[in-house]
């Protein structure tokens, strides 16, 4: 675990600084932002996930593409893509706003309403690397309701009490 956590950590860390440099906004959340939150690396995780706006999508291609990233799109994804290098996996979640102002993923059968708060200037450290974070009221709250695919259902619980743990 420890191992895939370091690469992982370190992609993460040099992402978020080629979108920064870039002024493109994005936000860690899903297991690796409870983590931030956490403090420490509570669990495996099998990719690193962040939100961005679907409009930066063809900016964040070009500039993965070049650090050497891959487009690896799964079979059944809905509302946002992956890219791969060497070991690590990066989930990026497309964000738009409808006419309202209300931010939605985008997907197939219907949008997934984001909490107007999720897109926060929380910004945490985790050893050494910091990120920006979706809010934690509205990572609790996506947590305290665990998925219906089982093993995503488990990584919901572990990491609803690693919050809980926290006084989140």
């Amino acid at each position: 675990m420890e191992v895939v956590a370091s690469q992982q950590l370190s992609a993460l860390a040099r992402v978020g600084g080629l979108l920064e440099d870039a002024g493109i906004d994005s936000w860690l959340f899903g297991g690796w932002a409870v983590d931030f939150y956490a403090g420490s690396v509570t669990r495996p995780h099998e990719d690193v996930d962040l939100a961005i706006w679907l409009e930066d999508l063809p900016r964040i291609a070009e500039l993965l593409e070049a650090d050497g990233w891959r487009h690896a799109p799964a079979a059944d994804e809905d509302g946002g893509t992956g890219y791969e290098r060497g070991p690590v996996r990066l989930e990026l979640t497309y964000l738009v706003r409808d006419g309202d102002g209300r931010i939605f993923t985008p997907l197939r059968h219907g949008a997934a309403v984001w909490p107007d708060e999720a897109l926060s200037n929380d910004v945490g450290e985790l050893r050494g690397v910091r990120s920006r974070l979706v809010a934690l009221a509205s990572l609790v709250r996506d947590k305290s309701s665990p998925r219906d695919d089982p093993a995503d259902a488990a990584k919901d619980r572990a990491d609803f009490e690693q919050l809980s743990r926290r006084g989140a």
